[in-house]
C-alpha cells in the first residue's frame, strides 16, 4: 500500500488513518499504552509503536490532531484537571518529534475544524477534504 498522508488521534489510545489516494477509506493502525505503569512509560511505548507505524508506511504528510481546551466543556475540563492535557500534549510533541527526524512533512489539525459529533464516513470525507 502506497501510503501519501496519515492522520492522527493521539493519545493512549492512538489511532493512526493511513489515506493512499485511491481508496475512499484508509486503512487504520491503531495502538496504546497499558495504564498503571506511570506517564514516561507509557510515552515511550507510544511513541515506539507510532515510530513502527511511520516506518512502516513512509507517508509523505501526517496531520495530527492538535489538543484543545473547551471551557464550560465538561469532558475537556475533567481532562485538564486530571493533568490528562498535559499527557496528552507530550504525547503529540513526541510525534511531531518523530516525523521530523522521519523528514515527513508534519501539520497540527485542530478537531473541531473536521471532526465533531459525525459518522465515520462524514469524517473519512472531511479529512479527505482538509488535507487536500
Amino acid at each position: 500500500m502506497h501510503v501519501t498522508q496519515a492522520t492522527v488521534d493521539p493519545g493512549i489510545n492512538t489511532a493512526v488513518a493511513l489515506w493512499s489516494g485511491v481508496l475512499p477509506v484508509p486503512k487504520i493502525e491503531s495502538f496504546c499504552a497499558q495504564s498503571g505503569i506511570g506517564e514516561m512509560n507509557q510515552l515511550s511505548i507510544l511513541c515506539s509503536k507510532f515510530h513502527a507505524v511511520m516506518t512502516k508506511y513512509y507517508p509523505k504528510e501526517c496531520y495530527i490532531e492538535s489538543d484543545e481546551f473547551w471551557k464550560g466543556n465538561l469532558r475537556s475540563e475533567t481532562s485538564a484537571g486530571r493533568g490528562n492535557l498535559s499527557l496528552l500534549a507530550h504525547i503529540i510533541g513526541s510525534y511531531y518529534g518523530i516525523c521530523f527526524t522521519l523528514n515527513i512533512d508534519c501539520h497540527f489539525i485542530k478537531a473541531r475544524e473536521w471532526k465533531g459529533q459525525m459518522s465515520k464516513e462524514i469524517v473519512a470525507r472531511r479529512v479527505q477534504m482538509a488535507i487536500g
